[in-house]
């Protein structure tokens, strides 16, 4: 593989590797292969996924992410565990869980110019992780696929030349939308009270043997009854 990648890209003029990902230790220990100074980085959009479901209804996750990202893990570790120790059940097990995962990946929380390294534009794999998840999880795992290596190595030659085959491949004619034409609703004419016909949708269905639905059945029933007008 390590000699793979080296004859498609330049990996000569490169001095630093930055390990985006979302932490996992296959991940992490992958790229020790290629051979090159390596920095781990924990993939904003898992960071920001994991603090939004877990800390969103209860902190303001703004600071918390711009403070996590600027300052450090060391920043922000006291407020998570304040939070969670006014937290109970279910609840606090996601959090700690949450809390462990983010301890586990401290070193690659903190933003890469904010470390000291030459790097002036930031790139996340947030893109990344639907194109995974569709090769990774519905194609390989659900559906039982996988790629040759002669298939592996044929993507490892295109993908180089993504933007020049696009400019080349793939035209885009502008579209002309056209004026909406405006609906207009037609007054009919009133003649009187007009009976509508309607269904309650619980009354049909899984909850109709409820206690509360079988109630409001019978009140409507002798309340609508034909027999109360006669």
């Amino acid at each position: 593989m390590r000699d793979t990648i080296y004859h498609y890209y330049a990996f000569d003029t490169v001095k630093l590797l930055v390990a985006g990902g979302d932490g996992a230790t296959w991940v992490r220990n992958s790229f020790e292969y290629v051979g090159l100074p390596k920095v781990d980085l924990l993939d904003r959009f898992h960071v920001i996924r994991a603090i939004s479901q877990t800390w969103g209804k209860d902190m303001d996750i703004g600071s918390l992410l711009s403070d996590l990202f600027t300052k450090g893990w060391h920043v922000v570790r006291g407020r998570l565990l304040a939070n969670i120790a006014k937290s109970k059940g279910e609840n606090k097990k996601k959090k700690l869980k949450t809390y462990k995962y983010f301890f586990n990946n401290r070193d690659g929380l903190l933003d890469l110019d904010k470390r000291g390294l030459p790097v002036n534009n930031l790139c996340t794999l947030g893109a990344t992780e639907r194109n995974v998840n569709k090769l990774v999880r519905h194609r390989m795992r659900d559906r039982g696929c996988s790629w040759s290596w002669s298939g592996a190595r044929a993507m490892l030659a295109v993908l180089p030349h993504v933007q020049e085959l696009s400019q080349h491949v793939f035209e885009y004619h502008p579209v002309t939308v056209g004026q909406s034409k405006k609906q207009r609703i037609k007054k009919t004419e009133s003649h009187g009270y007009q009976p509508v016909s309607a269904s309650l949708s619980y009354l049909f269905s899984r909850t109709r043997k409820e206690k509360w639905v079988k109630y409001i059945k019978a009140y409507l029933n002798s309340k609508l009854s034909l027999i109360e007008f006669f």
